[in-house]
């Protein structure tokens, strides 16, 4: 990212949280959230884009940077 950054290319962050998340950790166990926030993730990365990667940002947060611009319009 910083060579990106550095050629004054945009960079957009996404951050997205899973609502409800916790009941999943609670009602099938830790193992099965940790799971579910790689296929949120993967799904995150299949978008079109040029996203870096896609990260836990909290309990039940996860960041996307995206090198170019957001292919998702608010």
């Amino acid at each position: 990212m910083r060579l990106k950054t550095q050629a004054q290319e945009p960079i957009s962050l996404i951050t997205i949280d899973i609502d409800n998340f916790k009941l999943i950790n609670d009602n099938f166990g830790h193992a099965r959230g940790d799971e579910a926030l790689k296929r949120v993730g993967a799904a995150l990365l299949a978008k079109p884009g040029d996203q870096a990667f896609a990260a836990r940002f909290g309990g039940d947060e996860l960041l996307s940077p995206f090198l170019r611009s957001c292919p998702m319009k608010p």
